[in-house]
Order: C-alpha cells, then sequence, then structure tokens
C-alpha cells in the first residue's frame, strides 16, 4: 500500500476504463466458460436457480496460467455492458493482499470491508475484484463482510423494480477455493480453469507450427512460416508437458520458435524453422522454470545465420541495433521475446 494513500487502504484498478472494450463474446470458442457465462448474464434468474444470489460472486479457481484474468475481465465488461453502464458508473474496486495494513484484526478488515462497499452504495453496480485470494491473511473475515453486505442489499432492494436495485459483483481469483469459508462458497458460482489435458496440449503446439507472417516486400502475399520438429512428435512433446499451463505453453512455443532461428532457412515467401528433440526438451525446462510466472524469460543466446545476418543489415541499422539490444538483453519480458520473434518472421 503506497503511504500516501491515507485511508485509501484498496487498490483502483488503472485500466479499469478498458473494460468496455472487453466481452465475452470477444473470447475464442475454446474458452470453456464462455457460453455459461454468457448465458447467465442474459438470464440471471439461472444464478437463483443454482441457490446463487443475483447479485453474483464469481470465482475463478484454479493455477494462474489457464485464463482466469482474461475471462474475468471479459466478465465485468459484459456485466457493464448488460446494464447499459459506462465505467465511470461503475463502481469498480480491486483488492490485492498487500492493500491491507498490517496489524489489523480480523473484526477490523471485516468492517473496513463493509465500509468501503458501502462508499460504492451510490453505484448502480459495484465490481469488487479480488486477486489472489489464497494470500489474504483474513480470508474468512472478507467472505463474510461480502456475504453480510449482499444479505443486506437484497433486503433493502424486495419492493425495489429492476432499475432502481443496486448491484454487487464480485469476481475473485483463487488456486484453491477449499480455503473458503463453507457460506462463502456456497454463495459463490466457482469457475475452475484446470491445466490443459494431454489432448488440449497437443491440439494447442499443433496449431502453433505453422503461421502467416506480413510480408514487407510484398503486402498482397503473405510470408508462410513453419517451425518443423525433428526426432520428437508433437504427441511427444504434449506428453512431456503434463502439468503446464497455457501460458506457460505459450512460453514454451516462444522458447521453440527463438532456438530454431538459429537454423532459419529464409526462402522469400516461406521461413522455415526446424527444433530437434533436445532443444525442445531445454525449451520445455525453461518454460517451467518459476520465473516465466512473473512474466520473465531465462536469457537464449541466439548466434545469427548467415540469411539471417545479412537479411537483417540489409533492413537497415535502425532494425540491426534493435533486434541486438533484444537479443542482448539479459532479462527479456515476454513481450519483448514476441517482438523478437516478429522481427525474425519478418526478415526476408
Amino acid at each position: 500500500m503506497a503511504e500516501d494513500n491515507d485511508n485509501e487502504w484498496f487498490l483502483q484498478l488503472s485500466d479499469y476504463t478498458k473494460l468496455k472494450d472487453r466481452r465475452l463474446e470477444l473470447l475464442p470458442d475454446t474458452c470453456f466458460w464462455k457460453t455459461p457465462l454468457q448465458e447467465l448474464i442474459k438470464n440471471r434468474r439461472l444464478l437463483t436457480k443454482l441457490g446463487i444470489s443475483e447479485h453474483g460472486i464469481y470465482l475463478f479457481a484454479g493455477p494462474s496460467g489457464n485464463g482466469r484474468h482474461i475471462t474475468g475481465s471479459a466478465l465485468a465488461g459484459s456485466l457493464m455492458a448488460s446494464y447499459g453502464l459506462e465505467p465511470e458508473e461503475t463502481g469498480f474496486l480491486a483488492l490485492r493482499a498487500d492493500d491491507f495494513p498490517k496489524g489489523m484484526k480480523a473484526a477490523e478488515v471485516s468492517e473496513l470491508i463493509t465500509s468501503i462497499l458501502e462508499d460504492q452504495a451510490d453505484a448502480r453496480l459495484r465490481i469488487l475484484v479480488l486477486e489472489d485470494m489464497d494470500q489474504y491473511a483474513y480470508l474468512s473475515a472478507i467472505s463474510n463482510a461480502i456475504a453480510d453486505t449482499i444479505e443486506q442489499m437484497e433486503e433493502d432492494s424486495e419492493d425495489a423494480s429492476e432499475e432502481e436495485k443496486a448491484r454487487l459483483v464480485v469476481i475473485g481469483y483463487i488456486t484453491d477455493e477449499t480455503l473458503l469459508t463453507p457460506d462463502f462458497r456456497s454463495q459463490a458460482l466457482i469457475l475452475r480453469l484446470p491445466c490443459p489435458s494431454e489432448h488440449q496440449r497437443e491440439e494447442y503446439l499443433e496449431s502453433q507450427l505453422e503461421w502467416q507472417v506480413d510480408n514487407p516486400e510484398n503486402p498482397m502475399v503473405a510470408i508462410q512460416a513453419a517451425l518443423t520438429l525433428e526426432n520428437i512428435t508433437v504427441s511427444e512433446l504434449a506428453g512431456q508437458t503434463d502439468g503446464m499451463t497455457y501460458a506457460e505453453l505459450e512460453q514454451l512455443v516462444c522458447y521453440l520458435k527463438l532456438s530454431a532461428m538459429e537454423r532459419m532457412v529464409d526462402a522469400g515467401i516461406s521461413l522455415n524453422l526446424t527444433c530437434g528433440r533436445e532443444e525442445a526438451e531445454d525449451c520445455i525446462h525453461m518454460a517451467k522454470l518459476p520465473n516465466v510466472a512473473s512474466g520473465q524469460m531465462p536469457v537464449i543466446k541466439i548466434e545469427q545465420t548467415a540469411a539471417a545476418s545479412s537479411a537483417t543489415n540489409a533492413k537497415g541499422p535502425e532494425n540491426n541495433d534493435r533486434a541486438m539490444a533484444l537479443m542482448g538483453k539479459s532479462d527479456r519480458s515476454f513481450s519483448e521475446n514476441m517482438e523478437l520473434l516478429d522481427f525474425a518472421r519478418s526478415l526476408g
């Protein structure tokens, strides 16, 4: 918690205004919870049939890296749109474990949660996001305060019209939902996003072996890029990635392509990369390293081939310097590595 926040101990999510650009319908069809959540928004009475408050407590459970936050933000955006509200008309708060002052007692935590929810009472829709709920010291106190607030809101709105009713939606992210109190869990819709199965991993990896790249020489004809695995099949690769999240698989694909750049064959309108078994297994190991979860990637030293070097220099010193700078950084982020891949794909 920042020292200059005074009593504003909660975290105001900086990009909440972007929620209007996030919708469930924009998620890929492979997202398991996309359609069920869309149906719940269209017919909120389905929640009560499930024994859940219409206000809605949506808990995305499971390991980070399987789309919890993407789905949660899309849900928030769709809920806001369903009420015809703009972000500025929505009370939106996000809390993390370190937003609570140290040394607080459970009763004080409960009072603060209740107070902060009451401060947003004028908003027709209040969205409370609870990040990394596993790390909360007083999870039961927070859960009870939210449950009590929802119960009070339901009592207050018994005689109100749909237009007059105030709504509170809680979107939480937790790895192990058994840490929650039974009462809170019974009021919540728990949406598990597990790690992909072996079949799903194989399908995902197979889909990443071919792609198209914009052709700077001829925008009308895309460059066809392909990654070929040598001495290891996609099925074998998928079998060695048991327990990996989708985010780790994405990192793995990035590593495979970076590693294969060393043997890149540039044929003008096609770009062919080759990766062997030993390289692939090294990439699996790197994708599982803990620092991947924090957005940092281990260093991969890439030697430019003669073709790549001449093509890079032909593009001009600016692009060459940029590529070399990215290759030489000790702590490249995932986005920077993707930028490097984009650069490599554009060679030729």
